[in-house]
């Protein structure tokens, strides 16, 4: 069995009612084919907007929405990178505007797997603190993350347990042929 994906620091989601309109049971899917979000609403006649960007101050990308036939409100995201981290927003009203609410969380795309082994003087650092983009992760009691990035140059910068000083390392993930099924091969990384 393939070890387990290092666990990611994810930001915490944010949700806010105005009036009684709530929006609720909020599920994201993340594939290598779909991302989406699916929720429910306590109101019927409340008009969700959905929008999303890979920043929380800049979401221009506009979802459309669309009700199913068991009352959930769903979005899939369109033209998402590989291995990288979106915020969203759901905001909804009622038609006359006295009931508002809004959830804001986050989905990290799936991408190619990568594992990144961290030394600190040519010796295994089990729980460093590595912030690669945006996203961070902590060392497992191996010194290996395991996690998926999209293709390119990355930035990782490591703090090794118990140090105030940090290093800044680069590396690069080529892209790999997505398979129909499955995962695309692994990438190994000694940082």
């Amino acid at each position: 069995t393939p070890p387990e994906p290092t666990l990611e620091e994810s930001p915490t989601p944010t949700s806010d009612s105005d009036g009684g309109l709530k929006i609720e049971n909020v599920k994201v899917t993340a594939t290598r084919q779909a991302n989406s979000v699916v929720w429910t609403m306590n109101k019927d006649d409340a008009l969700p907007k959905v929008t999303y960007g890979t920043t929380k101050g800049n979401l221009t990308a506009e979802a459309t929405v669309e009700k199913m036939s068991d009352s959930t409100y769903q979005v899939v995201l369109q033209d998402l990178k590989l291995g990288t981290r979106y915020y969203f927003a759901i905001k909804a009203s009622t038609p006359d505007q006295l009931q508002a609410a809004t959830y804001s969380g986050s989905l990290t795309t799936r991408g190619y797997p990568v594992q990144l082994t961290i030394k600190q003087n040519g010796i295994l650092a089990p729980e460093a603190k590595v912030k690669i983009n945006d996203r961070s992760f902590t060392a497992n009691k191996d010194a290996i993350i395991l996690t998926e990035l999209g293709e390119g140059k990355h930035e990782a910068t490591i703090t090794p347990p118990g140090s105030p000083a940090s290093a800044t390392v680069q590396f690069t993930v080529a892209q790999k042929q997505v398979p129909a099924h499955g995962s695309p091969e692994l990438q190994t990384f000694v940082l």
